[in-house]
């Protein structure tokens, strides 16, 4: 119900001439040019009778000078204050007659028909703010204190501005009356008219939108001049000065902008005559060679017949591993299969390093003399990311971390106390079920593993997992291996050996051991062994529940993304129900290193994984030794009798197994979860600050029965008191006696990645690191498709997460994608006007499919509430809003709609990409649709992804053809006159003196003259590589002869025992995809007549015209004939190789004709028909922005 203020209204009156309304013969003469123009005007008398007119046109009566109002009410000259009388109205302060009339305005009598009414008439101001059903009615001036307008509810608000207020409003009427206000409706109550645009703007509220309050406030502030009614308005007004100050010690969001990549030529090569050096601007690398990629023929292996033998490196040792006794686990057996396996790893070192051995010099510290890699080397980094990307982005980036370059005798001493043998109470664990049955390795399981391995460093026998995918492709001999150490129960002793290296936490001493934390590196078929067994062991665990739910870590699921969602559900709740909320995020000291190996065998042993997996995890861990590299050296052997190795694919489930007794122990019968593990990281959750501490206490006593220690001065709590003022308490907890560090308000820490804590600040300083990352990487000398790709793969991604938790506004990522933008465009060598969609647009269609951040930010925000399914959160809210996409639930089934897209919970892992890809489709299709210059060619290339094959690797592409590709393919950065649109028209004809528009395919295709021996060689480059795939199967008839008996001459005619075909290559200009299928239609019509001439007995004949793009686009309509010719495989190289040669003379006729140097020797093309000129589409580029004559209107 509304308030009762409300329930009154003027009753509406019949309505009044114009000619009767002083009102409107004012605003008639002061404003006549608006006569005529308004259909209604609602225009009140100040006597206090509203009246409605209509105005059909007709002119009102002049009025002369001295009849208008002296000072008009509606504008009047000087502004009176508002106030609000004891009664709660609005009344200026100044000026009497205004007060008086106002009065009587408000004193109206009022019909009993409209007392019941909760809403005024339609188009009357109402006397007082109020409701009606999802209206929010609010006069102006606007009380500074606003009270709720449901009966009974008197509940006040005041903000320091209007529009805070009535948000405020808003919010309790949704929260505590469950009315949801959808609209606002504004009122002027001094005109009695409605305000359709800002308040703020309306003529009679100019300096007055704000009515002052009489009445005293108790509640006033201490910094600045602030009051309010109640304590909570003041706590919250505190809370935000608090805010600021913070805010002054944090950093600033500043987005930095990558600087210009500038092509530096290193290489001075020596200029031959007549011909410039390498670049845009010149000539070929070497004029005396065909600028034509090589043919490279098809390497793919055929596929072997079933019964063909095993002749692969390994094969031997395969032959004997079967012939060693399954039935016999004695000490001599195993000693010969080591004896297998250790020379089985020196052949394929042999075979893989014997190269290498002999160039690597004789003294290892002979190596120590060479210099460090470079990172701004094109020539190295370019190399190092084709075969490492993520070692050339860490080295980019500056993200390989510091070297340790303490003495090996105190890593030797640290270390050996570190991982020095430790004990564990055996009745920490019990056991839970029934042992499982254990079986062989099959080759499909152990090839996925290695497949799916990623190129990781290597062990102490410098064999990668590329080598074993290499020496044994068949993974016959790597599954017998596996298969029989699980016979034996025991591995090679070789495997226990590692290498460690040290790796630097963050803002730590790092002159203390530590402070570093050792990653162990063992030889990869160990760890593509473990793998194997992980991957089992893993899905036991989750078939029989043997791991907490509570435990995330290492597991196949996204729990960072639960547990951080899980820790905001029970913040939200603590605050809906005004109740205390508790958490503790506690660090357990060398936890990985300090895990005794009593332990682990207990826990494998309670968990009942059966005995073979436990005797073999107790051979891994027996007989241990490492060697930890430091200050190019290495320490001496140390022994490991404690712990789990770091870098091992075994360590994590090992470890979760271990602790898990105490997180079940700690989690007990609760319905809410008291812990939170990932790993070693733990938090405790409780409601209040006695359950914390108890399960401090607890979960300190239980780890501490496997020799874990929690570290008090890195652990962290946290007590958030519900009741009024809400925030932050300085409770005190402690771990053993020692107090732990209380986060206070707008103070944070990271848990999995995500700041915690009660008003946490966005911390601008890691986005501006993530930014830098991203522009080092454009600054970089990577090769421009290697930057494209590296900005996809590792520096978006980078960003996922923090979008993912929304740790940063949309306007942040907006900012980011502001500034990030012209370094891209520079990458590709496009300039500022180039359309974005070119960027954003699908990759799949020839663009080049980029990430916009603000998008991604909605789009992650979306795929992560889906995932989680019963998500209130706000920001996922918000995100669905801004993208379009709603929500719908069917039988309780949660479904994602976003155009004709549905999403059940099965495509929960599509969520993000289906409608990612959909948006870049839309990107692709308005750039071709709407874009009509820069999108002509965009049409054609978007046929096939051929035409854009060199994105991704640059494959026979050099980099002057890479840059021209992305100008040419958008029409702009182009120095041609037809595109400077600002000049007349006699300027922008091409420059040789044609009487054409210069414009890109006039220059391409049809600017004949010295650049007509350039298309007849980019014409015979194509049907050579047509000639070539012919070769095989067909006899060549006819190349580049006329036709006995015609005028006629095609450029190839073949044949087969079935097959006739006529060939006629044709390089067209890209005016759309139609342009295509014109020039196949004109070769058709002049060639037809040769089906009659060439007819033979059993054999068919075919009229095939061959088109390709001059910008490098290859027409999908070639593909069946092609298929004639060659296979499949060979196609998509043919393809490839096309669009290379294509795109590679175009650019060399595009620099001869800007420059005047011809881009190669005719001598390294000879010809026996020099007259022979190829047809080439000499349309006009009618889609090209053009100038207009005075006497002709071009429109683009």
């Amino acid at each position: 119900m509304d308030r009762s203020s409300a329930k009154s209204a003027n009753k509406a009156l019949p309505p009044l001439r114009p000619s009767e309304c002083t009102w409107f013969k004012f605003i008639s003469v002061k404003n006549n040019s608006a006569i005529g123009q308004l259909p209604k005007i609602l225009v009140p008398e100040i006597s206090g009778l509203p009246c409605w007119f209509l105005f059909w046109g007709e002119k009102p009566e002049p009025v002369a000078d001295n009849d208008s109002p002296p000072t008009s009410p509606a504008i009047p000259t000087t502004r009176p204050t508002m106030v609000v009388d004891p009664s709660g109205r609005i009344i200026p302060q100044t000026d009497d007659s205004l007060r008086s009339e106002v009065s009587d305005s408000n004193s109206l009598p009022i019909d009993s028909h409209d007392t019941n009414d909760p809403l005024p008439i339609s188009g009357v101001c109402p006397n007082d703010n109020c409701r009606k059903d999802t209206d929010l009615h609010i006069r102006f001036p606007i009380n500074e204190k606003l009270v709720c307008t449901e009966e009974g509810c008197s509940t006040p608000f005041k903000t320091n501005d209007w529009h805070s207020t009535k948000n405020s409003l808003a919010r309790h009427l949704r929260t505590k009356h469950r009315v949801i206000i959808k609209r606002s409706i504004y009122w002027c109550f001094i005109c009695q008219t409605r305000i359709f645009r800002h308040p703020a703007e309306h003529a009679c509220l100019q300096g007055c939108i704000v009515a002052t309050d009489q009445s005293s406030n108790m509640f006033r502030c201490g910094v600045c001049s602030f009051d309010c009614p109640i304590q909570l308005g003041l706590n919250n007004h505190q809370k935000m000065h608090r805010r600021k100050d913070a805010e002054e010690t944090m950093p600033k969001r500043s987005i930095p902008r990558p600087k210009k990549r500038r092509r530096k030529n290193k290489r001075q090569r020596q200029q031959s005559p007549g011909v410039n050096p390498s670049g845009d601007e010149g000539a070929i690398d070497d004029p005396t060679i065909s600028l034509a990629a090589p043919v490279i023929p098809n390497t793919l292996p055929p596929t072997p017949p079933a019964d063909r033998k095993d002749r692969s490196l390994l094969a031997h040792i395969l032959i004997e591993l079967n012939s060693l006794s399954v039935d016999d686990p004695s000490e001599d057996n195993f000693r010969s299969f080591c004896i297998l396996v250790e020379q089985a790893v020196q052949e394929a070192q042999q075979h893989l390093f014997e190269r290498d051995d002999e160039a690597r010099p004789a003294n290892p510290r002979d190596r120590a003399n060479r210099p460090e890699p470079d990172p701004k080397d094109p020539a190295f980094i370019q190399r190092l990311y084709t075969r490492n990307p993520k070692r050339a982005v860490r080295m980019i980036t500056g993200s390989d971390g510091a070297r340790c370059n303490i003495e090996t005798e105190t890593l030797f001493d640290f270390f050996s106390g570190a991982w020095g043998p430790a004990s564990s109470d055996p009745a920490f664990f019990q056991e839970t079920r029934a042992g499982v049955l254990d079986r062989e390795f099959s080759i499909a399981e152990m090839s996925k593993k290695l497949r799916n391995a990623e190129n990781s460093a290597a062990g102490p026998d410098r064999l990668t997992y590329h080598h074993w995918r290499t020496v044994d492709p068949s993974g016959k001999t790597l599954v017998k291996i596996f298969n029989l150490c699980l016979f034996f129960r025991r591995i090679p002793p070789s495997w226990k050996e590692t290498k460690t290296i040290l790796i630097p936490k963050k803002n730590v001493d790092l002159a203390i051991p530590a402070n570093w934390r050792p990653i162990a590196l063992s030889n990869t078929i160990y760890k593509l062994f473990t793998k194997c067994i992980t991957g089992r062991l893993t899905s036991w665990c989750e078939r029989y529940h043997a791991i907490s739910p509570n435990q995330k870590g290492f597991m196949p699921h996204d729990g960072v993304l639960e547990h951080n969602f899980t820790l905001q559900e029970r913040f939200n709740d603590a605050r809906d129900n005004k109740s205390d909320f508790c958490a503790a995020w506690l660090d357990v000291s060398n936890a990985f290193g300090s895990l005794p190996h009593c332990a682990i065998q207990n826990s494998l042993q309670a968990a009942r994984v059966g005995d073979t997996l436990c005797s073999l995890v107790a051979d891994m861990y027996s007989g241990c030794t490492t060697r930890i590299l430091s200050n190019d050296s290495c320490t001496n052997p140390i022994p490991i009798l404690s712990g789990v190795k770091q870098g091992c694919p075994l360590s994590g489930i090992l470890f979760n197994l271990a602790i898990d007794p105490a997180l079940r122990r700690l989690q007990a019968n609760s319905a809410q979860l008291t812990v939170l593990a990932f790993a070693d990281d733990l938090a405790l959750l409780a409601n209040s600050p006695q359950e914390l501490q108890a399960n401090l206490d607890g979960i300190h006593n239980d780890l501490a029965r496997i020799s874990l220690r929690l570290n008090p001065s890195k652990s962290v709590a946290l007590h958030i008191g519900g009741s009024v003022p809400v925030g932050a308490r300085e409770t005190s907890f402690s771990i053993g006696g020692t107090p732990l560090t209380v986060l206070t308000e707008f103070d944070r820490h990271r848990f999995l990645g995500k700041p915690v804590g009660f008003s946490v600040l966005p911390d601008y300083a890691s986005l501006e690191t993530m930014v830098l990352k991203g522009n080092k990487l454009i600054e970089s000398a990577l090769a421009p498709w290697q930057t494209m790709e590296a900005l996809k793969k590792f520096y978006f991604a980078s960003l996922q997460f923090a979008m993912r938790t929304a740790q940063f506004r949309k306007s942040d990522w907006n900012e980011v994608d502001r500034q990030i933008r012209p370094g891209i465009k520079n990458t590709l060598s496009l300039p500022e006007n180039a359309a974005n969609e070119f960027i954003y647009g699908s990759r799949s269609l020839g663009c080049w499919g980029m990430s916009i951040a603000a998008e991604a930010y909605d789009l992650n925000i979306i795929d992560t509430a889906f995932k989680l399914l019963t998500s209130h959160w706000s920001h996922a809210r918000a995100a669905s809003r801004r993208m379009d996409v709603s929500w719908s639930f069917d039988d309780g089934i949660p479904r994602l709609h976003y155009q004709d897209i549905t999403l059940r919970p099965a495509h929960r892992r599509k969520v993000l990409f289906s409608i990612r890809d959909r948006l870049r489709t839309d990107r692709t299709a308005t750039l071709i649709l709407t874009k009509k210059h820069q999108g002509k060619v965009m049409d054609c290339v978007s046929l096939d992804p051929a035409s854009s094959h060199f994105y991704t690797s640059g494959a026979f592409t050099r980099f002057c053809d890479f840059r021209f590709s992305q100008k040419c393919r958008l029409g702009v950065g182009l120095d041609l006159n037809g595109y400077k649109t600002w000049k007349p028209p006699q300027e922008q004809l091409c420059r040789f003196g044609h009487k054409e528009r210069e414009t890109l395919p006039h220059v391409l295709n049809h600017c004949f003259g010295s650049k007509t021996r350039g298309y007849q060689l980019r014409h015979n480059c194509l049907v050579d590589r047509i000639k070539k795939a012919a070769e095989r199967d067909f006899t060549i008839v006819y190349e580049n002869q006329r036709i006995p008996g015609t005028d006629l001459g095609p450029d190839l005619v073949i044949e087969n025992a079935t097959k006739i075909f006529v060939i006629d290559v044709t390089v067209a200009f890209q005016h759309h995809r139609e342009a295509f299928d014109r020039a196949r239609q004109r070769k058709h019509e002049t060639y037809n007549c040769l089906i009659e001439i060439m007819k033979k007995p059993g054999k068919t004949e075919e009229i095939v015209p061959f088109v390709m793009g001059s910008c490098g686009t290859w027409d999908p309509q070639n593909d069946s004939f092609m298929r004639n010719l060659c296979s499949r495989s060979y196609l998509k190289l043919f393809q490839k190789l096309c669009v290379s040669d294509t795109l590679r003379w175009s650019r060399d006729l595009y620099i001869e004709h800007v420059t005047g140097v011809r881009q190669y020797d005719p001598a390294a093309f000879p010809t026996t028909n020099f007259k022979y000129r190829p047809e080439e589409s000499e349309e006009a580029d009618a889609l090209a922005p053009q100038r207009p004559t005075e006497n002709q209107q071009v429109s683009e």
